[in-house]
């Protein structure tokens, strides 16, 4: 049985391009658009690993993962952020929020993947 990850990305080239390179090995990928919608789909659906950007509409990464993080039902749940901020305190706080990674956009597939095999090991 594949495990199924919950994308979360508001632009639709990011996830489309996301959703290929985790589909093409072996992971079921489920798609939302903002944070908000995030957290509706965690209230039915079970999902292995959150890839969450971190600039939304809306409910943004930070918050997103922050809620995440402090529902019993989810708090356990890893969620990898991915972002183009790459500076230390922007990943401290994505840490601190509960984030068990931070993906530097642009990244290559290796990259993901190698990371997301590492946080679901």
């Amino acid at each position: 049985m594949s495990q199924r990850l919950l994308l979360v990305e508001d632009d639709a080239s990011n996830a489309h391009l996301f959703r290929l390179m985790c589909e093409g090995v072996g992971y079921e990928v489920l798609h939302v658009a903002n944070g908000e919608r995030a957290l509706e789909v965690l209230r039915t659906e079970s999902v292995d690993l959150v890839l969450m950007d971190l600039q939304m509409p809306g409910l943004d990464g930070l918050s997103a993962t922050r809620a995440i993080k402090q529902h019993p039902s989810t708090a356990r749940l890893p969620v990898v952020i991915a972002t183009a901020w790459a500076n230390p305190e922007a990943t401290g706080a994505l840490l601190s929020a509960g984030a068990v990674a931070v993906l530097i956009k642009p990244f290559t597939r290796q990259e993901l993947i190698a990371c997301l095999r590492d946080v679901l090991s």
